[in-house]
């Protein structure tokens, strides 16, 4: 198959299999693997320079449990995401699957367990989408290095890489997402072969939706540890917690670095507003307990979200309303402005600055309650509840417009912007 079929085929279906990733908008991130042994960073085998014979001693460590797992994917429920990404292999080269391709896998070493059987199997049962993390780096393969160089070793090494894609999309039913990573030492797709790499996944799993790390663009695109993206792409934003590791460090070490429920919500928020996904990460020690601090930021997220939850499922429009008060964050959809404060006001008065089309209603989310406004030709003045918001302190005011939205941002200062702010 030439590149233009293939383009012509995933463009055609596209729409179908992505409809349920624009609604969901929030999802988890899990990054196991021998690195929760080692506890010092998911890299340290190839940034140490640590020898492949010592490093791989550490699989006798890796005691994984089916409990662990059903908790990561339990805790992924009440936190409100709606899908979980799960490391099925870093760039180590330990698979956590039964594999006949390759022999260093999960099922042969510690406690010996099929870890993508388990996360399948708790996915369905609370209801979660499902996607396989798979990274192209390999540090453990003896052709990993000469593949791009060598028509025989990469003969070996992506047939090799394909087989153990085979498994995947074969062995566990209907895989919703396939989430490549670091695509070296080959420069481009056909080095990889992924064309016929992407179009055998997606022969076995039709409904798949792939990302943009096989040296193809794919469906969506995902930005690391920043947000940002384009009108014209799809796009999910993947964080850490932390920002020093996706893998598991002491949660003593690791607590002052780990951002706070307020932080999370913000970043969310912000990302949607933009139209973008997010998937937060969280990283199980090598027993596969996720540190407490991080199940208690989650769950202070989840209660927001049980609240809050209509402001972020689901798909918005463009933001018209930009800057209005830049102590806000607003989120549309067709005549509806989710304005998402994040400090409340001294005086309880929610000042929104510009020309607006009519608005017919203003609602507190955290009390269903209407609320007292008034619209004028600068903007529109909201009077809030003392019972504002939730503990976290994120509020959320709902404007009801008569029709669809109209803003002019136009400012009573003539030099920002030659008069308008865009």
């Amino acid at each position: 198959m030439n590149f233009e079929e293939y383009e012509n085929n995933r463009l055609k279906t596209l729409p179908e299999r992505i409809d349920w990733w624009l609604d969901a908008r929030f999802g988890m991130f899990i990054h196991v693997g021998l690195y929760s042994v080692k506890a010092d960073h998911e890299w340290s085998k190839g940034n140490q320079n640590i020898k492949r014979e010592e490093y791989n001693q550490l699989a006798n460590g890796f005691n994984i449990t089916e409990e662990a797992i059903e908790s990561w994917v339990k805790l992924a429920y009440k936190t409100g995401m709606k899908y979980v990404v799960l490391t099925t292999r870093h760039h180590e080269g330990f698979s956590l699957w039964k594999s006949s391709v390759n022999e260093f896998n999960s099922t042969n070493y510690g406690s010996r367990i099929d870890v993508v059987k388990y996360f399948v199997k708790y996915c369905r049962k609370y209801g979660l989408r499902i996607g396989l993390y798979f990274s192209l780096m390999d540090w453990n393969h003896d052709d990993a290095y000469s593949c791009m160089i060598d028509e025989s070793a990469n003969k070996r090494f992506t047939d090799y890489i394909k087989g153990m894609l085979r498994e995947l999309m074969t062995n566990y039913g209907k895989i919703d997402v396939l989430w490549y990573d670091i695509p070296r030492p080959m420069i481009d797709a056909k080095g990889w072969d992924s064309i016929a790499m992407n179009e055998m996944v997606r022969q076995l799993q039709p409904q798949i939706i792939i990302n943009n790390r096989s040296r193809l663009a794919e469906d969506f695109i995902t930005p690391e540890e920043k947000i940002g993206g384009s009108q014209n792409v799809y796009w999910e934003s993947c964080m850490t917690l932390n920002r020093l590791s996706w893998g598991y460090i002491n949660e003593e070490q690791i607590q002052p670095y780990l951002m706070t429920p307020q932080q999370v919500i913000r970043t969310l928020i912000e990302i949607i507003s933009k139209k973008g996904n997010l998937l937060l990460n969280v990283n199980p020690d090598a027993n596969g307990k996720i540190p407490n601090s991080i199940i208690s930021i989650l769950n202070s997220v989840g209660e927001w979200l049980d609240i809050y939850g209509e402001v972020v499922y689901g798909r918005n429009t463009p933001t018209k309303i930009h800057r209005a008060n830049d102590l806000c964050i607003s989120i549309e959809r067709e005549n509806i402005a989710y304005i998402v404060n994040f400090i409340r006001p001294l005086n309880g008065l929610l000042r929104l600055g510009g020309e607006f089309s009519a608005v017919k209603e203003v609602v507190d989310l955290f009390t269903s309650k209407p609320l007292v406004f008034n619209q004028f030709s600068e903007g529109i003045d909201i009077v809030l509840n003392e019972e504002f918001s939730s503990e976290l302190g994120i509020g959320v005011v709902k404007l009801i417009f008569k029709d669809a939205i109209e803003f002019n941002r136009a400012t009573l200062y003539p030099q920002i912007n030659e008069g308008r702010f865009i």
